[in-house]
């Protein structure tokens, strides 16, 4: 979005927030009002129309994603933990909570791309419409068609609001949000999004075990897509996993910095993300000259995302690689209870016995070891960890050269694809 025209959205975004909210109040007031006796044994029934109107509004994405030739990369339906279905190359995750979803088509055809995505982004709201005027034109005042009319008209008035949804992981826009970007979009940004076709593509190759194919699908887009934020961190991320970690330094460095002029503007917490990446990479190459980089981006990073877990764990490793050993190690605990994946579980805890064991808390640190080890036992950073512990066990003669050492060999870097 231009800037002036993103200052004049900041302005109003707030009178639109308090009017979804009001629209949404007085639906769900109508709504329930007219509920002859609520009685929370209910809740499951209530629970089943919020289902169907959310099938309804991201099988409304689905449907004219396919119509206009996108490619369709996922369909998540409900919120929570999730089981995901492989249906002809679409990934349709289902979750228990039925609230919120998203639907993830891509393109990499310019023919009326403009066109093609607001067609999609007002796909779902509209479908929510059509549902809720059709029932009300079929004369439902009462019962299960009329309450199944409402969530639907309750679902269409939130997302046609151009929101903002802060979550742990960043903001998130609602369809009327997106809608208005892509109206105001230049044309460097809808190249942007066309080059997310081939990171989409090239995660999926990843995911399926051919990182090399996935390389060289990034390394050709960027050919043709230079200055693209997507592929540029696609390509640092993969040269981390590689441990590369100087060159990917260098390309985290050169996305963290302000746009030039003519690239696309980045939003605050996709530059936190490309922050973290390079504190990651910078504590990663073990040159203690570039310490203050690391920590400096890490700083900036946590304070964009604060809940975010990978950008917990950056900054709790760039704590303890400074010497701030405690508060590190608190930091690397409490975000060890934040993951959900085992390998990161395993990693963190890694993290907190290198920390622990530079405090010369050696049963502590032995105990996150094991933890550690349990969890994965090829997780890069045991050695690291063992040869720590070691070292300290070892007694002060041997490690009073240690503090602050830069002591992890951890490979996570947070997605900023």
């Amino acid at each position: 979005m231009a800037p002036d025209l993103e200052r004049a959205a900041d302005r109003w975004r707030g009178w639109a927030e308090a009017a979804a909210l009001l629209v949404a109040s007085a639906t769900l007031f109508a709504f329930v009002s007219r509920i002859p006796s609520w009685n929370p044994a209910d809740l499951v029934h209530y629970a089943w129309l919020f289902a169907i109107s959310l099938v309804i509004h991201e099988g409304g994405h689905a449907i004219v994603s396919l119509l206009v030739r996108h490619r369709l990369v996922e369909v998540q339906l409900g919120a929570g933990p999730h089981v995901t279905i492989r249906l002809r190359g679409t990934r349709l995750r289902l979750a228990p909570v039925p609230l919120g979803g998203h639907v993830l088509a891509v393109s990499n055809d310019p023919d009326s791309y403009r066109t093609k995505r607001i067609l999609i982004i007002i796909a779902g709201f509209t479908a929510n419409a059509v549902v809720f005027l059709a029932i009300v034109a079929g004369g439902a005042q009462t019962g299960l068609l009329w309450e199944l009319a409402m969530v639907n008209a309750l679902d269409a008035a939130i997302n046609v609001l151009p929101l903002r949804i802060k979550t742990p992981l960043g903001p998130v826009r609602s369809d009327g949000g997106l809608l208005v970007a892509t109206l105001t979009a230049s044309p460097a940004e809808l190249e942007e999004e066309q080059a997310s076709f081939y990171a989409v593509q090239a995660q999926i190759l990843a995911e399926g075990g051919d990182r090399d194919a996935a390389r060289d699908v990034v390394l050709g887009a960027l050919h043709d897509h230079p200055t693209s934020q997507i592929l540029r961190g696609w390509h640092g991320h993969d040269l981390v996993l590689s441990r590369r970690y100087d060159d990917a330094a260098d390309v985290f460095r050169a996305l963290a910095d302000p746009p030039s002029d003519g690239e696309v503007p980045m939003q605050a917490h996709i530059r936190a993300l490309y922050l973290n990446n390079l504190a990651w990479s910078d504590l990663m190459t073990e040159d203690e000259r570039l310490l203050p980089e690391a920590e400096d981006a890490s700083r900036r990073a946590i304070e964009v995302l604060p809940a975010h877990p990978a950008v917990m764990g950056t900054r709790a490793f760039a704590l303890i690689c400074g010497g701030n050993l405690r508060e590190g190690t608190q930091l690397g605990e409490k975000v060890f209870a934040k993951h959900r994946d085992t390998k990161d579980r395993a990693t963190t805890a890694a993290v907190v016995a290198i920390g622990r064991a530079l405090d010369w808390r050696i049963p502590d640190a032995e105990r996150w070891l094991a933890t550690a080890r349990g969890l994965d036992a090829d997780c890069d950073l045991l050695e690291r960890a063992s040869q720590e512990l070691e070292r300290r066990k070892a007694g002060p003669n041997l490690t009073a050269d240690l503090e602050g050492t830069w002591s992890s060999d951890q490979g996570r870097v947070a997605e900023s694809g």
